[in-house]
């Protein structure tokens, strides 16, 4: 039998880190549970994709493991209805996990699991009908593998354009292989907590440090937009210019004016700051402002 840590969302839980405070272990259990208790989800994943419409984030873990190994199709949650269906219409897509705002994207007649519950409960509407499956009395999971294996080549993950043109494929291999250079590059560890603020469409990069993160067994917070001024133990931010902007902001607008104590990785994806406002944001947050230079920096 293949060493079950291959598998991206098993090597996460075996990390023992935190996501949004929930425990990494429990996410990826929750999707294992999901799939023992719901035989007809299994039935209609079956040789066929699954498809995550959700924002990166506690519910797209346990949509990973639900997913069961087998590849994935990305979609962002913000895009429109008539998108998301062009997409879902190209793609062998057996069942979509998603949460309940964005349930009515979803073709009526295409199973669909809503994950706003986790990691206690799920929902699944198969058929127009609704039905709660229960994930919080599982026995957990019991990881035995080794840390460093090199990962599965199987493709994971997937991500296309409305022509159904793959933008992105990326294997467990891979992914596994970027969060160890990130996790060496940053030297990221147990203490470490990571805030993280991004738009949907980055949600690749937004998995790689997060994941880089879990692997080492800290803690993860993806946050809405702007950052929360308050996140006083942050070590590590990955954000926009928008995001960061706002939160360097919010800082100097505050009594005190200061920056997370412990803060000493700042990274900014996509168009980067104008050096003077690059200057600004270091001046507040005593801390060098770097680029995120693709998949592993």
């Amino acid at each position: 039998m293949s060493d079950p840590l291959a598998l991206l969302p098993f090597a996460l839980a075996a990390g023992g880190g935190r996501l949004n405070g929930i425990g990494s272990a429990s996410l990826v259990a929750a999707g294992v549970t999901l799939l023992q208790r719901a035989a007809p989800l299994v039935r209609a994943l079956s040789g066929r994709q699954s498809c995550i419409l959700l924002p990166l984030g506690p519910a797209f873990l346990t949509a990973l493991a639900a997913s069961d190994g087998h590849e994935a199709l990305v979609i962002d949650p913000n895009a429109t209805h008539r998108e998301i269906g062009a997409q879902l219409a190209r793609h062998d897509v057996g069942a979509v996990f998603t949460v309940d705002a964005s349930a009515s994207a979803v073709p009526p007649n295409m199973p669909c699991v809503l994950l706003d519950e986790l990691p206690a409960h799920a929902r699944l509407r198969l058929d127009g009908v609704y039905r709660t499956v229960d994930l919080g009395t599982h026995r957990g999971l019991r990881l035995e593998g080794s840390r460093d294996v090199e990962g599965r080549a199987d493709v994971c993950l997937v991500s296309s354009d409305l022509d159904g043109r793959l933008t992105g494929v990326h294997t467990h291999r891979q992914l596994l292989n970027e969060m160890r250079v990130v996790t060496s590059r940053f030297a990221i560890g147990a203490a470490d907590v990571l805030t993280i603020a991004l738009p949907c469409g980055e949600w690749p990069c937004g998995l790689i440090v997060t994941g880089a993160t879990l692997r080492a067994g800290g803690s993860a917070h993806v946050c809405a937009i702007p950052l929360d001024a308050g996140a006083r133990e942050t070590t590590i931010v990955v954000a926009d210019t928008a995001a960061l902007g706002a939160w360097v902001d919010a800082i100097a607008a505050s009594p005190l004016s200061l920056a997370p104590p412990a803060l000493r990785h700042v990274l900014v994806v996509g168009p980067q700051p104008a050096p003077r406002l690059r200057a600004h944001f270091e001046h507040y947050l005593r801390c060098v402002v770097a680029p995120w230079t693709g998949g592993a920096p």
